[in-house]
């Protein structure tokens, strides 16, 4: 009986402790260049896009871009600016896709907004960027929310030139983060911490009362 309640506390508990640590999402599980992301849910988070205008009269889509490529030789689409090759070396990003050709992924020069709504409500938000373009058709920027409503918005710089990485981390209560590309960019990965899980509390204090039952009986 001791051992069960044991178990029990014990499995409440790590539950507890993976429920908080920081999740990643680095477009590289199961995932390959020309992979089309819109409405896929990847490690609790569901990708979307808005406002991204068309090609061929269907919506431009999210798409996988292998970014460890050699400017000049072999980068997708001619898409040298897009290249982490000696940098940080992301690999897979996620870019808004220009034509949706899977064959041959390259960017949009006309932007629009990537949205990742989480499964549940985190505590933190780390988003990573690869060459956030120069436009004149308005800023970039990263904005949290919670329950629909605006939280916190973080600028992007402009004029940082090609191959340009850039980081921004949000620190809260959110439920969705929005990417909002007013011209060409990607977005290398994302990294969140989830807040701990609710279910895992009743398990951990059935584990604590039943403990203390025993003890108690065991003292009388």
């Amino acid at each position: 009986m001791k051992k069960s309640l044991t178990a029990i506390l014990t499995l409440g508990l790590s539950l507890l402790s993976a429920s908080a640590h920081a999740a990643l999402i680095d477009f590289e599980a199961g995932l390959a260049a020309g992979d089309i992301v819109t409405g896929s849910t990847i490690s609790g988070a569901t990708f979307t896009v808005s406002n991204q205008g068309t090609t061929g009269g269907f919506p431009r889509e999210l798409m996988i871009f292998d970014s460890n490529c050699t400017q000049g030789v072999n980068c997708t689409g001619g898409d040298d600016d897009l290249s982490t090759l000696g940098t940080i070396n992301a690999g897979n990003i996620l870019i808004i896709s220009t034509n949706n050709n899977a064959a041959n992924p390259n960017d949009s020069a006309s932007g629009g907004v990537i949205s990742i709504a989480f499964d549940t409500d985190v505590t933190s938000i780390t988003g990573v960027t690869v060459d956030i373009g120069d436009s004149d058709s308005g800023p970039n920027f990263f904005e949290a929310f919670l329950n629909g409503s605006s939280v916190e918005v973080m600028m992007l710089d402009q004029m940082q030139g090609d191959n340009n990485i850039q980081s921004r981390t949000f620190t809260g209560l959110f439920d969705e983060i929005r990417l909002t590309l007013a011209g060409s960019g990607a977005l290398a990965s994302l990294e969140f911490t989830p807040v701990p899980l609710p279910a895992a509390l009743p398990l951990f204090i059935a584990g604590l009362l039943g403990l203390f039952a025993m003890r108690k009986t065991t003292a009388a």
